[in-house]
């Protein structure tokens, strides 16, 4: 598997998994059938973190691949929570964020750490 398909699988995964979260929060926010609708696109949406994780981790280190789209996930998923529900995070908050950018920019570096 050629490099930027790795890297295009672990941006859908992180992006499905973000977008399934805010269905979810979007889903027990709303009234009657509104919930299965948003409960539903979530799953859906939701499917296709694990699938584009998996082919991102085919032929590829597991810990690498693993570390960083946690690392990249949870950045994205509290900065876009922050903007699409406007809620407000502290400066420790803040900082643990770019902790997280630089330890996983950290994992780029290293005898083990290329991603093919």
């Amino acid at each position: 598997m050629s490099h930027p398909v790795v890297w295009l699988a672990m941006t859908v995964a992180v992006i499905a998994h973000t977008l399934a979260a805010i269905c979810f929060k979007t889903a027990a926010q709303q009234k009657g059938r509104l919930i299965l609708k948003y409960f539903l696109i979530g799953n859906i949406i939701g499917f296709l973190g694990p699938l584009c994780t998996a082919i991102a981790l085919r032929n590829n280190n597991p810990n690498l691949v693993l570390a960083t789209m946690e690392g990249i996930g949870g950045v994205f998923f509290v900065v876009v929570l922050n903007r699409v529900f406007n809620e407000r995070l502290t400066g420790r908050q803040w900082l643990s964020i770019f902790v997280l950018i630089f330890g996983t920019v950290l994992l780029q570096f290293g005898p083990d750490s290329h991603l093919p």
